[in-house]
């Protein structure tokens, strides 16, 4: 993998300056200038109300409808090529019926995540090329731009979307070789895509649990420092295989040069994930939404502050919280004094950050003044907002 990472490396890091755009009051009026992204020092920052800063978003789960079509016009996607915005909701999101329909038992929540994540890879299918993929992320960033959110951390799963890319190109059996050569030429692609980004836009690179993906981990780790000026943080997700700790040594590696680490737990998963994951240091708790159920952890995530990324409609949606918004816990969790922050997580099916917080204020019964607080915590705890603070 290596001679595939080296041949590119001073290409991506010539290239890999996110452009910052500073927004002026509520206008649209932006200044642009090249800034590693982890040098940045945001003029946002000095502004009492802070933008709306989505700190949970992935690249594969926030494609609309929309984005797919133009794209797929665009690039001739052999999935979506001559369908309309409406066709391609219906392949790639659940119905609306059964989104918005509660898990009433542990065992219908597994299935409606089974029928949400197969909606998934079929918006995997218009991953055809590193081109396309990183359109395709690309207007996830505009599209959280033009919804109002005005900072963002992507989470890229490199191995699956690889993974994915190899099997839509007839590559399924492809040699390790082969593998990497596309995973530099689909980062290359994204980060190209990423220069004259609309808003502040840092890259998180995911670490699937999953067992299938094991054996590529160290590779990955390796691929994460060699290009550490491009991302901000890391995140471990996909906690159903293995529990966070089996890659302690594999993160402890990775903070030699990436400091910040956010971990995906008790999203399916009961609290012993989160004890799991305490023993790794996060900075960032992904969901964390379990660990309700254990009021010592619940103690204990408050006397650390380590913030926990709460994505209610995705919860609701992916079934992930078993009786519907009204019995998510973020409001017992808040009043508990754990730190919350909002994220979109990504549905693919154009919600957006603004949706969550409306959910949040008119179904969990937050104030005005408490939603507030959420959005600060939100821009606060991004990683860029968070550099200097780790030894």
């Amino acid at each position: 993998m290596s001679e595939h990472i080296n041949s590119r490396r001073e290409f991506l890091r010539d290239v890999g300056n996110i452009v910052a755009l500073t927004v002026l009051g509520s206008g649209c009026s932006a200044s642009y200038q090249k800034l590693n992204p982890l040098q940045m020092t945001s003029t946002l920052q000095e502004q009492p109300v802070p933008p709306l800063a989505d700190i949970h978003i992935h690249t594969d789960c926030a494609h609309s409808p929309e984005s797919i079509k133009r794209r797929a016009d665009e690039f001739q996607i052999p999935a979506f090529q001559g369908k309309t915005v409406d066709e391609i909701r219906s392949i790639i999101t659940l119905p609306a019926s059964e989104a918005i329909t509660p898990a009433r038992n542990p065992e219908e929540a597994i299935k409606k995540w089974d029928r949400w994540y197969k909606c998934l890879q079929e918006t995997r299918k218009a991953y055809t090329s590193p081109k396309v993929i990183a359109a395709l992320i690309r207007d996830v960033v505009e599209d959280s731009a033009n919804s109002g959110v005005g900072l963002v951390e992507l989470r890229l799963s490199l191995l699956s979307t690889v993974d994915t890319l190899l099997n839509n190109l007839g590559l399924k059996d492809a040699s390790p070789e082969v593998f990497w050569k596309y995973a530099v030429e689909v980062f290359d692609a994204l980060i190209e895509a990423l220069q004259n980004a609309p808003v502040p836009t840092d890259l998180i690179m995911s670490i699937s649990c999953q067992n299938r993906y094991k054996p590529k981990v160290a590779d990955l780790i390796q691929f994460c420092r060699d290009y550490r000026n491009h991302l901000i943080g890391l995140d471990l997700t996909n906690e159903k295989d293995n529990p966070p700790s089996a890659y302690a040594p594999d993160i402890e590696r990775a903070r030699l040069d990436i400091k910040f680490l956010t971990i995906h737990c008790m999203e399916l998963m009961g609290p012993e994930r989160g004890w799991d994951a305490l023993t790794l240091n996060p900075d960032r708790i992904g969901h964390g939404i379990r660990a309700i159920e254990d009021p010592k952890l619940v103690k204990e995530l408050a006397r650390r502050g380590i913030p926990l990324e709460i994505c209610v409609n995705s919860n609701v949606v992916t079934g992930a919280v078993i009786g519907g918004i009204d019995n998510h816990p973020m409001r017992k969790l808040y009043d508990a004094g754990v730190t919350l922050t909002v994220g979109s997580d990504g549905c693919n099916d154009g919600s957006t950050l603004t949706d969550n917080y409306d959910l949040i204020e008119r179904s969990l019964g937050f104030t005005p003044e408490q939603i507030q607080k959420l959005r600060k915590n939100s821009f606060k705890y991004a990683f860029r907002n968070l550099k200097g603070k780790r030894g």
